[in-house]
């Protein structure tokens, strides 16, 4: 993206941001939005090759295989011991 790509992009997103709030609370909500994001470290998207996605199966499916896994009834049955000791 070239830089004056960037800033149409940028001008337009500020001008729908100007076009669509109509709120105090609005505004507020936004601006404690966009400081988090400017001074956190936001981990940016994942995006793996097909390569890697493919290893990724994989190691899932050895894992699978060595028995490396929890099944849906383990979950379940892990999840109604919190709950009934959450009522305690």
């Amino acid at each position: 993206m070239t830089t004056v790509e960037l800033q149409a992009k940028k001008a337009a997103l500020i001008q729908e941001i100007l076009n669509n709030l109509n709120t105090e609370a609005a505004i507020y909500s936004l601006e404690q939005y966009i400081h988090k994001l400017i001074t956190s470290d936001v981990p940016t998207l994942c995006c793996y090759t097909h390569e890697e996605k493919l290893n990724r199966i994989d190691e899932a499916e050895t894992a699978f295989e060595n028995g490396l896994f929890t099944s849906h009834a383990d979950v379940k049955n892990r999840l109604n011991q919190l709950k009934q000791s959450w009522n305690h």
